[in-house]
């Protein structure tokens, strides 16, 4: 039996809390909170119309799924000019991280956040990270999913 809309949206809930609230693990570790993470990615992805262009997905303030679409570059943040604002989340820098389009890769970078910008439940906050499809980024208390869409992306090697 599938569950119910608002039985899936719990469990998402719950398991948001427990990534975002579990201690990361060093990389390379196995790690419960790299399978939840995945879960998440799961979720997300299957819970908005299919991407055909590089977007973050995330939950909004709403619990719905969205697709913020990268053309070439986008940045999240607390600051109503930045592409995705979250003026009223604390726990965003101003001007948090973003994501741009360079030479064939999608590069995330923090903006010198007070809290920190992590990539797939690392226990380091990155300063630059060139992602590949189905990274997770996590920044403000809140988690994204990069999928790079029907374009050619040159994957980095792990």
């Amino acid at each position: 039996m599938k569950p119910s809309p608002e039985t899936r949206d719990a469990a998402f809930d719950r398991l948001v809390a427990e990534a975002l609230q579990t201690q990361p693990m060093p990389a390379g570790a196995e790690s419960p909170v790299l399978e939840r993470l995945k879960t998440i990615e799961e979720y997300l992805r299957a819970s908005v119309a299919p991407v055909s262009q590089p977007a973050l997905i995330y939950r909004d303030d709403a619990a719905a799924t969205r697709a913020l679409p990268i053309l070439e570059k986008v940045t999240v943040g607390r600051d109503a000019a930045c592409d995705l604002a979250f003026p009223d989340k604390r726990t965003f820098s101003r001007r948090h991280f973003s994501v741009g389009r360079e030479d064939g890769f999608f590069v995330l970078r923090d903006h010198g956040s007070r809290n920190g910008t992590f990539i797939n439940g690392q226990a380091d906050a990155i300063a630059e990270h060139v992602l590949r499809d189905g990274d997770i980024i996590s920044a403000g208390g809140r988690l994204f999913v990069f999928s790079s869409g029907s374009q050619d992306v040159v994957s980095a090697s792990p």
